[in-house]
């Protein structure tokens, strides 16, 4: 069972694994913002929980990760995930780069941080963790400013122990 679920998982990241750069390509649906909502990004753009009340796009991380995350989860995970989203955000390589696992700084794992376009993370849409693959998956709502159309998409963020059991991003897609 256990080998099932890692190649179920294996087979949902091949194919979604060109999603993110197809998206570049496929055809753009526009969205806008949450309305009724008044918050605006912190000074460093990442730290609020809602998204702004206009339309005009500002990137930032306005998650909740309180909400719709497993609990059982190893401690420090979220962590990893909030400052690898705010290098993100804040086209921050080397930042984005820390907490990936060795040799995973691949350009599918590296085009977030170094393609032109602007995210708005939303919320945890799905979280999980897998203790016998020792795994965790952790899914976020997020819309993508690209070509000045905003997107609404999902991405997906893979963890992984190294080799010294500290947990890692293994893939983000």
């Amino acid at each position: 069972m256990k080998e099932l679920f890692q190649l179920g998982l294996l087979l949902i990241s091949i194919l979604t694994g060109c999603s993110h750069d197809k998206e570049n390509n496929n055809g753009n649906l526009a969205s806008e913002a949450n309305k009724g909502n008044t918050s605006t990004p912190s000074q460093s753009e990442t730290s609020s929980d809602v998204p702004p009340q206009d339309q005009s796009f500002e990137k930032g991380v306005y998650v909740d990760f309180s909400k719709n995350m497993d609990q059982s989860i190893p401690d420090g995970i979220v962590q990893k995930l909030k400052e690898n989203l705010d290098a993100l955000v804040n086209k921050d390589a080397n930042k984005f780069k820390e907490e990936l696992l060795e040799e995973h700084d691949t350009p599918g794992n590296m085009s977030y941080v170094n393609d032109t376009n602007q995210y708005r993370f939303l919320e945890i849409s799905y979280s999980k963790y897998d203790a016998k693959a020792k795994s965790v998956m952790i899914s976020l709502s997020v819309q993508i400013l690209r070509n000045d159309i905003i997107e609404d998409n999902t991405i997906t963020y893979y963890f992984k122990p190294d080799k010294t059991q500290v947990w890692k991003i293994a893939l983000i897609d």
